[in-house]
């Protein structure tokens, strides 16, 4: 039987989607470890960053990073990476059901 080029262009987009987020997760884990702290901080938005157009959240940015220091980082990617894991799959059982 051949493969429906539909649904293997759906599992493509996902795969490659799922590849990305794993190359992210692993640069971004990569790149905390061997990062100092203090040469982040000037990086960061001073005091206050955007979330969207009308809402702007306060902060310390010397805080933040011992914060995401101090926890564990592989939990915090773990938890986003899942977000987006949750995202990519439903997106792609969405096309897979909605196609005619």
């Amino acid at each position: 039987m051949a493969r429906d080029p539909e649904i293997e262009g759906i599992f493509t987009i996902a795969d490659d989607a799922m590849q990305g987020l794993w190359a992210l997760h692993m640069y971004l884990k990569a790149s905390t470890e061997i990062a100092d702290g203090q040469n982040i901080v000037p990086h960061l938005p001073e005091n206050v960053f955007q979330m969207t157009h009308h809402w702007q959240r306060f902060y310390d940015r010397n805080e933040l990073v011992e914060a995401i220091r101090d926890s564990s980082i592989e939990l915090l990617l773990g938890r986003a990476s899942l977000i987006s894991l949750v995202a990519i799959s439903e997106a792609a059982m969405s096309g897979i059901r909605d196609r005619p």
